[in-house]
């Protein structure tokens, strides 16, 4: 009989396989706009925005969640008052149980989207950056220095790699699978490849936006950042994690290196 013995994917299988598919179209329309800037100065660029995405989603999801849950009677949430919502949707605690932080309008990644074909764009990145570490003085502070509007990465390469990471699929769910840490994990192993690598290992400075991503993903307060370490990192993702298991199983791996999260 065709076809006996093979087993068929199961639905989480072929949901993984769907998003490792998308997270390698990803990859390459990355590539087709980094022109001749190498490698290891575009990663400084495209990580940034990697996790300014990152934060903007985390938070709406919450804002959208809290207000839902203010319509439901029979949970502690629920209020018909405007400004006893307004105060829940305003308290930071609320967004950090759930992983996630209220991200200032002029960081957001609806302005800067809509703002993608500005002369200045470059500057409103800068700006962003500023104004994270700014209102997060604490966890942030020295963390996120502005890189854009001194880079030669050209104003249309900008547009492109915000526009690329504005894709309505990121919005969506995928069974569970945690898209943006899964690009996130795919662009650093792919970075690494293209530096180059030695003894099994992949050997590259330790980028600042690894360390914030990693911090803000398990809720710790601040980093301190090296100089240099290595990075272990493979080409692609082996398993379904969620990004705070990707950075928690990163950081196991360079406690010899002195890097962590202060706590």
């Amino acid at each position: 009989m065709a076809g006996k013995g093979k087993r068929k994917p199961k639905a989480k299988e072929a949901a993984g396989n769907g998003v490792m598919a998308l997270v390698k179209e990803l990859w390459q329309a990355a590539v087709e706009l980094r022109d001749s800037i190498e490698p290891a100065d575009y990663k400084r660029y495209v990580l940034p925005l990697i996790f300014l995405r990152f934060l903007s989603i985390r938070y709406k999801r919450r804002h959208a969640e809290l207000t839902r849950l203010f319509g439901e009677p029979k949970i502690d949430y629920y209020t018909t008052n405007p400004k006893a919502a307004k105060a829940i949707l305003s308290d930071p605690d609320e967004y950090r149980a759930a992983g996630a932080f209220i991200v200032p309008e002029r960081a957001s990644w609806d302005y800067i989207r809509q703002r993608a074909r500005a002369d200045d764009i470059k500057v409103i990145l800068d700006e962003a950056l500023e104004l994270l570490e700014k209102t997060y003085s604490q966890q942030l502070k020295g963390l996120l220095p502005p890189i854009y509007a001194g880079s030669n990465l050209d104003n249309e390469s900008v547009a492109g790699l915000i526009n690329l990471f504005s894709k309505e699929v990121f919005e969506q769910d995928h069974n569970g699978e945690d898209l943006i840490g899964r690009v996130y994990e795919y662009f650093i192993g792919e970075f690494a490849n293209s530096e180059g690598k030695r003894g099994g290992e992949y050997f590259t400075p330790l980028s600042i936006v690894e360390r914030w991503w990693q911090c803000w993903s398990l809720g710790r307060a601040r980093c301190s950042i090296p100089a240099a370490a290595p990075v272990g990192c493979s080409s692609s993702p082996t398993s379904s994690r969620s990004t705070a298991d990707i950075f928690h199983s990163s950081a196991k791996n360079r406690k010899s290196s002195r890097i962590g999260c202060v706590e």
